[in-house]
């Protein structure tokens, strides 16, 4: 008797997986949030005044396609506050590919071009039981560390085979749907998932821009910084901005 309740729990565990959908590729939109003024005033000094002429918040909408183990994640309205936010360095055209740990990203730095090409950042994840629902996924929160000391908070699920995220976010059992970087009074959240469109092109990099790796483009954020006083970033902020 109890080998065929065995028996029937296998088969019944078995159906259940058989029944469980897994998804492979599709669009993901995103809400990408920052806390302008809290960026201004933690990167600038003496402007006050500015905090007077942009919103407190901006909000941008975003997309992330994915594809086994390739995604693209793109800005997809482009208007006034776009200065604002390269002005942080915030945009930009991100690909990534998982099973090769690499991602291309394309910035805009001072009104240049640049092609950013190297491993996915390591970040170290610690995984937790707390759990939230996001654009109708059930997701688990998990708490990263990346250069030591900045804190990022994610919150990922396994029914998207995806160990990707947005911007260049990676390296958990499944997709990044919520994002939040307190030091950058960032935040990223899903907001619904649509399949991929029949004619949508194949998943690839951007091309176009100059190449530089991570620490090419730390380097020059880095005298970005030195070469205007009323700055006040520091290094680490630096350092994390050259990763997304």
């Amino acid at each position: 008797m109890k080998r065929l309740l065995f028996i029937l729990v296998i088969i019944n565990q078995w159906h259940l997986l058989q029944a469980q959908v897994f998804i492979r590729e599709g669009m993901l939109t995103f809400e990408r949030r920052i806390q302008v003024h809290r960026l201004i005033d933690e990167a600038f000094e003496g402007m006050e005044g500015l905090k007077k002429q942009v919103p407190q918040f901006v909000t941008e909408q975003c997309r992330l396609a994915f594809s086994q183990n390739k995604t693209l994640f793109q800005p997809v309205n482009t208007d006034a506050l776009a200065d604002i936010l390269n002005s942080f360095s915030v945009r930009g055209i991100v690909y990534t590919d998982q099973q090769a740990a690499r991602y291309i990203c394309q910035k805009e730095v001072l009104g240049k071009t640049y092609l950013v090409q190297d491993s996915l950042p390591s970040i170290e994840w610690k995984l937790t039981s707390d759990t939230r629902t996001i654009a109708g996924f059930e997701c688990r929160k998990a708490v990263g560390k990346i250069l030591d000391s900045l804190v990022v908070i994610a919150f990922y699920t396994t029914e998207i085979i995806s160990g990707g995220g947005p911007e260049s976010f990676a390296g958990l059992p499944g997709m990044i749907l919520g994002l939040a970087i307190p030091s950058l009074h960032t935040t990223w959240y899903a907001t619904g998932l649509q399949p991929l469109a029949p004619d949508y092109p194949v998943i690839r990099p951007p091309a176009k821009g100059q190449p530089i790796n991570r620490t090419g483009l730390h380097q020059l954020l880095q005298e970005v910084n030195n070469s205007n006083p009323s700055r006040k970033y520091y290094n680490q902020l630096y350092a994390w901005l050259a990763l997304i």
